[in-house]
């Protein structure tokens, strides 16, 4: 995989309320992702902040599916016990805070049940559709609730995202699960280029700036950028909890 990000040298006039196009850092991802005979997932950390935002991946007899992730780091509470490893407590535990990540992706303005697909040189911002969604099949899976949405091989394109940033609540009583945002968040957004063949994930980028739109560019903007890692513990996630369970995702 080969990544590469930087800050682009335009700088966009705000166009609607809160928006502007400046500090759009755009990258390659460069990966296809093959239906290798079981459910799998890979999640990526679209705007680098170490929180991941995106799962795609396969679920057991090949549909294909994008899902967004809301993403904390769990706290290192430090030495418990013997043979007990920091943080195991906070699965018994009280209650605590995290920064939380809550990713959405647009869809079509007059059908909820598309995803909306950008042109390069559009910008995606708050105004870009009232519509959002956090599972959707790609291909191989859909029916009339959930379509697929690239049904075809060379199916697809520039999709948009909202990534929603604060401080949450994490409640512990039942494994760990997001309740809420404590107080005020900032809004960033981002895009992937998403294409049926198996899933090819290819130009990506996010706006540095809250509340700024981010501007689609085919071309990448500069330095290096981290790898997305294979998911090999979200494998288990099938049998916990399903679809809902797809869609929560903390970093110990």
């Amino acid at each position: 995989m080969k990544l590469s990000q930087g800050l682009s040298a335009a700088a966009g006039l705000a166009l609607l309320a809160g928006v502007a196009a400046a500090d759009t850092i755009a990258f390659d991802f460069d990966t296809t992702l093959s239906y290798s005979g079981t459910f799998e997932t890979t999640p990526f950390d679209l705007n680098n902040d170490g929180l991941d935002d995106v799962n795609l991946g396969f679920f057991t007899g090949g549909a294909a599916f994008i899902s967004t992730l809301t993403s904390w780091n769990q706290p290192d509470t430090g030495p418990i016990g013997p043979g007990v490893p920091p943080g195991d407590i906070l699965l018994v535990g009280a209650p605590y805070q995290a920064t939380v990540s809550l990713t959405r992706f647009f869809r079509e303005e007059d059908n909820d049940k598309r995803i909306k697909l950008f042109d390069e040189g559009e910008t995606i911002n708050a105004a870009s559709s009232p519509n959002k969604g956090d599972f959707d099949y790609l291909y191989d899976g859909g029916n009339s609730f959930n379509p697929d949405q690239f049904p075809n091989v060379g199916d697809g394109g520039f999709v948009g995202f909202e990534i929603e940033i604060g401080e949450g609540n994490i409640a512990t009583n039942d494994g760990e699960y997001f309740t809420g945002f404590t107080g005020t968040t900032e809004l960033f957004y981002g895009f992937m280029n998403i294409q049926h063949g198996s899933i090819i994930v290819g130009m990506s980028g996010y706006n540095t700036t809250p509340g700024a739109g981010a501007t689609v560019t085919g071309t990448t903007t500069g330095g290096p950028s981290p790898v997305p890692l294979p998911a090999t513990g979200l494998m288990l996630l099938a049998g916990l909890g399903g679809l809902g369970a797809l869609r929560r995702f903390r970093k110990g």
